[in-house]
């Protein structure tokens, strides 16, 4: 007698959490225009990236405006089409000295979406930092419009250290923005630094003050956040303050600080959290063996908590970059460091907090995972909703010798969802459906599953080493597959695998059995089944594919239970440990809900061939 399939199959993939990164914009060595720092990132509402290149000293530096379009397959075609897309070069019509874009802000203006930048010289002593800004929409054209140069600082600073609307994002913005500058580069002589507003209606500063000359002890501020009331709060070096602008007054209000490691000289990142009345900090600490930590100041309350150090290996310096998901959590990245003494590089990471249970929940070091191993330094996170993923932008360990251009990097920090699947058997002729309920994203960031693999064999797979000896290993995208299949075994093992869109593949399951002999009679166990010993019902297993009829009878003959509605589930093999085969589990009540009495029963199937089983089940006290 042919053998054919009798069991349906089914699997629940498990998944764990795991992080990856991948490089964005890589094209014959060449890692977004092969320069050394991406210093900050922005995020249109179309999900347009924008950022900017530079540096002072390393691969002739040049100051690039450009856009990533995560849609679009990185580096199609050539001219307009390019992605990344290269805009504009300040060198090309400012000065050949202007080779960092150091600040990106994104500002909504008179209807437009406006790219506030922070330009920066290599020729401080003749030529001071600029301020810059540039219509979002016209990047995109053939020709763009060039940025207009809003000017210089008042003071010659070299540094723009921070720039920030007068609202958040998503707030109605006025024509006000704030820049925070310095004389650090090339050294940290004065002029100390400043706070400046500017006014993009008269394109004008319009106060200006030196931060020292309020607060003796803060010689600068290196991160802007603003709040809904138009306030912005100020984090300070070399004193790690937090301090709140009031514009209206033209006043700062010192809000202290709270005790993070000896030696955190400042905070270096801020994150306004509207819903909770928060303001996120990240610190910058001069010790190698310190990370940065996380904190947060409750606004109602006028206190500081400390959430803890964000590290993996206590290498980070600081926390460079902070944004919120859509689950409510913020996200966060960190700047690395190399160790003099040893040459060991220490790359730097990503980490989520969660507010509702103050952890943070995971900090994973960024190395590329489809290069060799790249280290970076993380500078800046945004948030894309239309893919939900987190894009990081980078800057380069400058080792004679090593040089890892700064890039832009994808974070995906886990595996597909859970997916049920199952197989059947359709006909007489082996012909089989394999079917899957699709995964998607539960809330936390990981692609949908949008391949999967089918791997059958003759033992159990469990391992990717095992995947050359399956007799059957499929890639397939939708929810189902049919395939032909004339076994010569008497039965085989079935295993599902999930694939992401950056292929992140889900845990391996534990192997289904599938039995092909059709002589073969069902297995029941506990039989007998004695109350007070066993618990959990009589187990079915061995079965056909498809069930017409399954009843449970008295010795009488009369109608006990009806189980032909049952779902199958995996049910772990009594002979194989580790395999699962599928079946059904009947918990002992009658057609009314009830409790069966001891005694002997009858079970009866019939499948959809018209084979029929029958055998005696023995309940017991």
């Amino acid at each position: 007698m042919k053998k054919l399939l009798l069991l349906i199959f089914l699997g629940l993939l498990t998944l764990n959490v795991s992080a990856n990164f991948y490089l964005l914009g890589y094209q014959e060595e060449q890692l977004f225009f092969n320069q050394f720092s991406i210093k900050d990132l922005e995020i249109t509402d179309d999900g347009i990236i924008i950022g900017g290149t530079g540096s002072m000293s390393v691969n002739d530096g040049i100051s690039i405006l450009f856009y990533y379009n995560p849609d679009l397959p990185i580096n199609e075609g050539i001219s307009i089409n390019n992605n990344p897309r290269r805009v504009y070069s300040f060198q090309e019509s400012v000065h050949d000295s202007y080779k960092w874009i150091n600040r990106i802000v994104m500002k909504n203006y008179s209807s437009d979406d406006l790219i506030l930048m922070g330009l920066l010289s290599n020729q401080p002593n003749s030529y001071s930092c600029l301020v810059t800004t540039a219509i979002s929409s016209e990047l995109y054209n053939e020709t763009p419009t060039a940025p207009i140069i809003l000017g210089a600082p008042e003071h010659d600073e070299t540094v723009v250290e921070a720039i920030c609307s007068d609202k958040p994002r998503g707030s109605a913005q006025g024509s006000k923005f704030y820049v925070s500058t310095s004389g650090s580069y090339p050294n940290s002589n004065p002029p100390n630094g400043y706070f400046s507003e500017y006014d993009l209606i008269t394109s004008t500063v319009t106060y200006s003050v030196d931060i020292s000359s309020i607060f003796p002890s803060t010689d600068r501020f290196i991160a802007l956040a603003p709040d809904k009331d138009g306030n912005i709060y100020c984090g300070s070096l070399p004193d790690a303050k937090l301090y709140k602008f009031d514009p209206s007054g033209k006043t700062f209000e010192d809000l202290g600080t709270t005790f993070f490691a000896a030696d955190t000289v400042g905070i270096s990142a801020l994150l306004y959290d509207e819903t909770n009345q928060r303001v996120y900090g990240g610190t910058m600490n001069l010790s190698q063996y310190r990370g940065g930590y996380l904190f947060y100041y409750d606004i109602l309350q006028s206190t500081f908590h400390v959430v803890g150090k964000v590290d993996t290996d206590s290498s980070s310096v600081s926390i460079s970059g902070l944004t919120f998901g859509d689950d409510g959590c913020v996200y966060g990245c960190t700047t690395g460091l190399i160790i003099m003494a040893t040459s060991d590089i220490k790359e730097g990471n990503v980490f989520k907090y969660d507010p509702i249970t103050d952890e943070i929940e995971f900090c994973y070091p960024i190395v590329d995972v489809t290069q060799a191993y790249l280290p970076y330094n993380g500078t800046e996170i945004v948030f894309r909703p239309q893919d939900r993923n987190f894009y990081v932008s980078t800057e380069a360990f400058n080792i004679p010798g090593f040089i890892y251009p700064g890039t832009l990097v994808k974070a995906d920090f886990e595996s597909p969802a859970a997916v049920n699947f199952k197989a059947e058997l359709l006909n007489k002729l082996g012909d089989i459906k394999v079917s899957w309920k699709r995964a998607y994203d539960d809330g936390n960031y990981f692609g949908s599953a949008i391949q999967y693999r089918i791997l059958a064999s003759t033992f159990p797979i469990s391992i990717s080493a095992q995947f050359k000896n399956a007799f059957i290993d499929e890639r397939v995208d939708g929810d189902s597959r049919q395939f032909s299949f004339n076994a010569d075994y008497d039965s085989i093992y079935v295993n599902v695998i999930a694939y992401d869109d950056v292929y992140n593949p889900s845990p391996y399951n534990i192997p289904t059995r599938v039995i092909f002999n059709l002589e073969t009679s069902p297995v029941i166990f506990p039989n007998p089944y004695k109350y007070g010993e066993h618990s959990g019902g009589i187990k079915f297993v061995n079965l056909p594919s498809k069930l017409k009829v399954f009843n449970i009878y008295t010795i009488a003959g009369e109608l006990v239970a009806d189980l032909s509605s049952l779902e199958k589930i995996g049910i772990e093999s009594q002979v194989e440990p580790g395999v699962t085969q599928n079946g059904f589990i009947w918990d002992l009540n009658n057609k009314k809900g009830n409790l069966i009495s001891s005694g002997t029963y009858i079970y009866y199937m019939e499948d959809i061939n018209g084979n029929k089983f029958k055998g005696k089940l023995s309940i017991t006290k």
